[in-house]
């Protein structure tokens, strides 16, 4: 009963953890978009859309690109496979941006782009920040595997899977005792 209890506060702290990403990752985004960009700090339909489409297409490029797996993947490979989908949920945004603001009289997309290289840089650091911080107090809470155990198990599930498929192919291969020669 307690270890349930335990797992089910350790799944939730998890997720508001990755839900405190996104959130971070959107005022990033969007705190230094609104310096350049004053249709977003009043209630516009750019605002609106910024507001709902950034969190949608971060959230699911995340899962596309493998989610924010803390504790199961190394962080680099965290990191990595979660600064592509920031990337690409900027691109979309930033391309929503500017379709949005076309109408707009003496915009500057040469500081526009340094504006997207600042937001790109500073979400690689908050994403590299929140990939060690995560895995850093998940294996603090849940000690690592050694490597002796870890590396027996990958062997033993090789070898019976192993097995299993001879044992398969010499089933294939054997004559159907109903078959004539």
């Amino acid at each position: 009963m307690v270890k349930t209890i335990a797992q089910t506060l350790q799944i939730t702290i998890l997720r508001l953890f990755k839900i405190l990403l996104v959130l971070v990752l959107f005022l990033l985004f969007y705190g230094l978009f609104a310096l350049t960009e004053p249709e977003l700090l009043r209630a516009s339909r750019t605002a609106a859309i910024t507001l709902i489409c950034f969190p949608v297409i971060c959230i699911a490029m995340l899962k596309i690109y493998g989610g924010f797996p803390i504790g199961v993947k190394k962080t680099r490979e965290i990191v990595y496979s979660a600064a592509i989908a920031t990337f690409l949920t900027d691109c979309i945004t930033y391309a929503q941006l500017a379709i949005m603001r076309f109408n707009f009289p003496n915009r500057s997309y040469f500081q526009d782009f340094f504006t997207f290289m600042g937001v790109v840089l500073l979400q690689l650091i908050a994403i590299n920040l929140f990939g060690y911080m995560g895995n850093y107090l998940y294996f603090k809470v849940n000690p690592r595997p050694t490597a002796s155990s870890s590396s027996a198990g990958r062997r033993g599930c090789r070898s019976s899977s192993a097995r299993s498929r001879s044992i398969r192919s010499s089933i294939r291969s054997a004559p159907s005792p109903t078959s004539r020669t």
